[in-house]
């Protein structure tokens, strides 16, 4: 059995059960009591699953994986400390959280930095019940199964994290070795067009944090990172390795070129304040 639960908690509209609510004190941020009880309320849902699969005999033969689409929301939280916010193509908008539990893991209890991309699940799930794959659908997925369960080196060296041709925000931001590139806008969306998103936010608790002196940047620019020696993203090395610039630009070329047009449907007149002028129902 596959189960998948795409939950819009936390996320806007914030709304939640009153019963949630009631477990947190109002504060001066707008909305950040309603996130945090939906956050509870999140957790709850996945304690709800976990039980209703003990309770059939399936626990022990399952891989729960839990996992978030991007970093957090400056407005609520902090993402120290890496840089950046949430749909930005900073590290810390798009390195994910996340846990996998299963009896069949054989390492537990580690932190797993590998390079591994949200499509190396349906080539990793399918190898585990005895699936087959086509070699002829050349699926961007890779089986991480050993790096998962064992801790193994990742057999991805690269990957694509961000591809928007949208003349609003263009912008290609790949992963290739321990080199990232961002080349374009950095901040993917208009919420954020005029907040400076390219900063370091600690938490409200850290007295006198190490906040890098770093001078903010335009919000179009090209810039180079090692990501393994420089997780934070403060030296830009762009300038210095322009044939490294080159490699990673050729790498997001040639996996995109593959990758079906971009479909940017007519402006909803009634979706002025919408994503992109583009009428949705929410987000999605």
């Amino acid at each position: 059995m596959f189960l998948f639960m795409a939950n819009l908690l936390a996320h806007q509209p914030y709304e939640v059960p009153e019963q949630y609510l009631q477990m947190y004190n109002e504060t001066s941020v707008t909305g950040l009591r309603e996130f945090r009880a939906m956050v509870t309320m999140f957790d709850d849902g996945i304690g709800k699953v976990v039980q209703a699969l003990k309770d059939r005999g399936m626990w022990n033969n399952t891989i729960l994986v839990v996992m978030n689409d991007n970093g957090g929301h400056q407005r609520f939280g902090s993402n120290w400390p890496l840089r950046g916010n949430l749909a930005t193509a900073f590290e810390g908008g798009i390195r994910a959280t996340g846990f996998i539990h299963s009896n069949l893991l054989h390492k537990t209890g580690y932190t797993n930095n590998e390079l591994i991309h949200i499509t190396d699940f349906f080539p990793t799930f399918l190898n585990l019940a005895g699936g087959n794959i086509d070699p002829q659908l050349q699926l961007d997925g890779m089986d991480v199964w050993d790096t998962l369960s064992e801790g193994k080196t990742s057999p991805r060296n690269g990957t694509i994290l961000h591809y928007d041709t949208h003349v609003s925000s263009p912008c290609i931001a790949v992963r290739l070795g321990d080199y990232k590139l961002i080349d374009g806008r950095y901040d993917l969306i208009s919420e954020f067009a005029n907040i400076q998103t390219d900063r370091w936010v600690p938490k409200p608790e850290h007295v006198n944090p190490d906040i890098p002196d770093v001078l903010p940047i335009d919000k179009v620019a090209t810039l180079l990172f090692n990501i393994k020696d420089d997780p934070r993203e403060i030296h830009d090395l762009s300038e210095s390795m322009p044939d490294i610039v080159e490699e990673l630009r050729q790498y997001g070329a040639d996996v995109t070129a593959g990758a079906p047009p971009p479909f940017f449907p007519d402006k909803e007149p009634e979706a002025a304040n919408n994503i992109k002028g583009i009428w949705t129902a929410n987000w999605c």
